[in-house]
């Protein structure tokens, strides 16, 4: 049993429902006592700025302090890396863990692409340096690279995956349809990992294809790839895919395809991928 005396826990601006479903959960699991519950958080607005109020901030001194946070804009990523800053440096908190129910620039990733900047490199960096210790995040857009960043900078990382509630979920379908005729579908070499996971869960068979962002939300699907290079870098990229995995989408005819993506913000691929099916 965990003392829940040691812990503060703070909710930025975010989906509270889900926040306080998150923390009942926890309460149960790790059986916490006094069971954790959120502190508020006051704002106070300024015309030339905002400002933050963290309640029984005397609370924070020498505890571990939880903050959930859902940094959507440069505002609300502003509102929890104050929080951080202010719990340990103005009221000497033992450590701050940041839940994010949404990982910011997780598309920015890549460090081999020098045109671009790398900003979840930084925004990891920024974390770091304003004092958090621990992050947990649920399947950020690319687990390696996420994991690369906080191994950097010293952020530990904590990453919830959901494959078995989706594979509980969509079982009694897969099985009324025929496992058989079910394919998990990934539209694009950073996606194959998760689709891979989900495939095993399920017991069905695996395809994909590669995607070319051609400017900022706009994407094309590729159904004509050459099938030796490409299922050679799928390979290389993940050597440990246990299912088998096809790239010839011109075989689905009349299968069932599942198709697993990280999040939806404009729905372009997945329209232009269901188009392409």
């Amino acid at each position: 049993m965990l003392d829940g005396t040691k812990f503060v826990v703070y909710g930025g601006t975010g989906h509270h429902e889900f926040e306080l479903n998150v923390l009942e959960l926890a309460n149960k699991a790790a059986g916490i006592s006094p069971p954790l519950k959120f502190t508020h958080v006051w704002h106070q607005e300024f015309p030339d700025e905002d400002s933050l109020l963290l309640e029984h901030p005397k609370n924070i001194s020498d505890r571990h302090i939880i903050i959930f946070s859902c940094p959507i804009n440069d505002r609300l990523e502003i509102e929890v890396l104050h929080m951080i800053v202010a719990s340990v440096c103005q009221y000497g908190a033992s450590s701050v863990t940041v839940v994010m129910s949404f990982l910011r620039y997780r598309r920015q990733d890549r460090k081999e692409k020098d045109i671009e900047i790398t900003t979840l490199r930084w925004f990891v960096k920024a974390l770091r340096d304003a004092g958090a210790r621990r992050l947990v995040v649920c399947e950020p857009h690319s687990i390696l690279h996420t994991r690369e960043f906080c191994d950097e900078f010293g952020v530990k990382l904590y990453v919830a995956d959901p494959t078995r509630l989706f594979a509980d979920s969509v079982r009694p379908l897969v099985q009324t349809l025929g496992p058989e005729r079910v394919k998990i579908y990934s539209p694009d070499l950073g996606s194959i990992g998760r689709a891979a996971s989900l495939a095993q869960a399920l017991g069905v068979g695996l395809i994909a294809t590669p995607k070319n962002r051609l400017f900022g939300d706009t994407v094309e699907v590729n159904g004509m790839v050459d099938e030796v290079s490409w299922l050679g870098k799928v390979r290389e990229t993940y050597p440990d895919i246990k299912v088998p995995i096809d790239c010839h989408i011109s075989d689905l005819r009349g299968l069932h395809i599942f198709m697993r993506e990280d999040e939806l913000s404009t729905g372009g691929t997945a329209c232009e991928a269901a188009a392409l099916l």
